[in-house]
């Protein structure tokens, strides 16, 4: 499953269709949510996926529901709620997150995203524009090609810094290699340019040749105009009498948008950069043996957790697996040490 995001310009009339269906997605998340734990507290039942979608197809709150969302987006809702389910159920059985929250699924104040679940059923783009059911057409930039064949759900965001986007994953998996026994994926793998990776501080990646990447630090060598931004966020408030109602200047929800947009452009270099350098390695290399990292361990020393967070050591791995199709392994430094000696 691979997954694309194309920003969108949507109109005024389109936001507020929008902020409706948020709106209603939120609504449909804690009733569900309210009648899942009743029925597993007071009956010890558990509701599938199928059961909740009745429950939206015969709640009384269905005419305002359905008028502004399309089914899907709804159903989408019942789906989410019952993998947030399974997530917290797998991290109470995980030995790492013993003295950690677990994440049980909670009431939710605001959602920001919808999802359709099926391609050309509410969901279709036309030309330069993506067509919505409920919505309508809306601008969207599509900076690269990709099957149309292929696309399974399409999801709608909208950040923080008010920017929206059309997320699309598709299903291109490597099937011929999910077929493949342990034995026979090892004689498929490549081993004609194979190379060793070790991450770092420093320098983001050593490799085995010698060459070194240095790390380019964007979060660390941006932290002066950072505290600028938080400044400013916290110098904008208003006062009536004695009380101070930060949350209702407008000056202090601008300085806020900046701040946001700020982060949000430390985000987008960091990924530019790993994104680059995950290709050079495709290109030039067939085979990665990659070192195993426990992230979360070393990120509580508090001395190298900023210098940790700010290389985003697990982003790049994933890049490169994905891009390599499957051609790395996280624990064969050894079977590239002994690759090394025969050669």
């Amino acid at each position: 499953m691979r997954t694309y995001n194309f920003r969108i310009y949507p109109r005024e009339k389109h936001q507020k269709r929008m902020f409706k269906m948020f709106n209603n997605c939120k609504e449909v998340w804690n009733e569900l949510l309210v009648e899942k734990s009743n029925a597993w507290k007071e009956n010890k039942i558990n509701i599938s996926s199928n059961e909740l979608d009745k429950i939206i197809v015969n709640h009384p709150k269905k005419k305002e529901w359905y008028k502004y969302n399309q089914s899907h987006t709804l159903q989408n809702v019942s789906k989410r709620l019952i993998d947030s389910y399974t997530g917290f159920f797998s991290r109470c059985k995980n030995s790492s997150f013993k003295n950690k929250k677990k994440g049980y699924p909670k009431e939710k104040k605001k959602v920001f995203s919808f999802t359709f679940k099926e391609y050309e059923n509410g969901c279709k783009i036309i030309g330069n524009k993506l067509f919505l059911s409920k919505i309508g057409n809306i601008c969207i930039i599509m900076h690269r090609k990709i099957p149309y064949d292929k696309i399974s759900t399409i999801t709608i965001k909208r950040k923080p810094s008010g920017k929206w986007f059309a997320c699309f994953s598709l299903d291109i998996n490597n099937l011929e290699k999910e077929k493949l026994t342990k034995e026979e994926l090892k004689q498929s793998i490549d081993l004609s340019h194979p190379i060793g990776i070790d991450v770092g501080c420093s320098n983001i990646v050593n490799l085995s040749n010698n060459l070194q990447i240095p790390n380019p630090k964007y979060y660390i060598k941006s932290q002066k105009r950072l505290k600028m931004f938080q400044r400013r966020v916290s110098r904008k408030h208003i006062k009536v009498g004695k009380k101070v109602f930060s949350n209702k200047s407008n000056n202090r929800r601008k300085a806020v948008i900046k701040l946001v947009r700020f982060h949000e452009k430390i985000d987008n270099q960091r990924d530019d950069f790993q994104h680059k350098l995950s290709s050079w390695f495709v290109k030039n290399f067939t085979f990665f043996a990659v070192e195993k990292l426990n992230i979360s361990n070393m990120i509580k020393n508090h001395c190298l957790a900023k210098s940790i967070q700010d290389s985003s050591w697990g982003s790049l791995i994933q890049k490169i697996e994905y891009k390599s199709n499957g051609n790395m392994c996280p624990q064969c430094a050894t079977q590239f040490n002994k690759y090394k000696k025969n050669e």
